[in-house]
């Protein structure tokens, strides 16, 4: 077996310490970093993770210049679209049985849901409103991907 590099083993080692550091020493850490304070609205395992993504940054170097110009000019294309993940036929009800009540989502068309008289986008918009954070609605409703496509 190969012998890491001591660089490499001190920061798995810093890696593996964000999982057990508070909330405060990770907000420490963001500032540190990001040179400013920590966003209220993230939660510990968010920043951990921002943070983390930072300190391999430093030891190892970002994205290279080429990767970085790409992803710009991608992100500013307005022709793209994300490819859809699933696609229910209009007139599918999906149910869920969640905390003690049962969850009815009545598909209207493509990226128009109904749920209790209102209507949604999105099943992830309807999943975080439920869950009362970011949530995939694919994953929520227990939707399988190859299962949904037409």
């Amino acid at each position: 077996m190969a012998h890491k590099p001591k660089e490499t083993e001190d920061i798995d080692a810093q890696l593996a310490a964000l999982d057990k550091m508070s909330l405060n020493v990770l907000r420490e850490l963001w500032r540190h970093y990001f040179k400013s304070a920590a966003p209220s609205h993230y939660q510990r395992a968010a920043l951990a993770r921002r943070i983390g993504y930072q300190m391999q940054v430093a030891a190892y170097g970002g994205l290279s210049k080429t990767v970085r110009l790409t992803l710009k000019r991608l992100s500013q294309n307005t022709q793209l679209k994300s490819p859809d993940r699933y696609v229910v036929p209009s007139g599918t009800r999906i149910t869920k049985a969640w905390r003690g009540r049962e969850i009815i989502v009545m598909v209207e068309g493509e990226r128009q849901f109904c749920f209790e008289g209102k209507q949604y986008k999105s099943l992830s918009a309807i999943a975080s409103e439920l869950v009362g954070c970011r949530q995939s609605g694919t994953k929520f409703f227990g939707l399988n991907k190859k299962r949904y496509i037409l």
